[in-house]
């Protein structure tokens, strides 16, 4: 099976999420020995990248061409988070449960070759605001960070 990404749980290395381009995203609790396609709103026809929430091990983050996505059972099903159009990345708080930043655009971008603006939830991925920094917790450690560069 040809795949376009994979994201392993780092809470359980049997389950996997497997991304294919045109075919949508599937999850296995067994290694990969068996897949079940992921149920939502979810695209069909662009690249994703997961992230799993380091405090929750059924929270996963999916970073789309067409907006962020969120899931509270492991991968099965999504719903789309409101106040963005697209993403590349999301980097979850290990400290605070629900906020995550991510790079992406917002509504207001003709394209998505104009992003590159830091957003941040409160709420585990129902919603998100372009942020502007300045109030990032004190306990909250960056290990990595995600952007674009044109």
């Amino acid at each position: 099976m040809a795949v376009d990404g994979l994201a392993v749980s780092p809470f359980d290395d049997q389950r996997l999420l497997v991304w294919r381009q045109d075919t949508g995203l599937y999850s296995s609790a067994d290694g990969g020995q068996t897949w079940q396609r992921s149920l939502g709103a979810l695209p069909s026809s662009c690249g994703c990248g997961a992230t799993f929430d380091p405090l929750d091990r059924l929270h996963i983050y999916l970073a789309c061409n067409d907006g962020l996505y969120a899931s509270d059972d492991g991968g099965r099903d999504w719903s789309k988070g409101a106040g963005m159009a697209g993403a590349t990345g999301v980097l979850v708080s290990a400290g605070h449960p629900g906020l995550a930043y991510a790079v992406g655009w917002g509504h207001s971008a003709p394209d998505f070759l104009l992003h590159g603006e830091v957003f941040r939830t409160t709420d585990g991925g129902s919603t998100w605001q372009p942020w502007a920094g300045g109030d990032m917790p004190a306990s909250d450690t960056i290990v990595a960070i995600a952007g674009f560069v044109p």
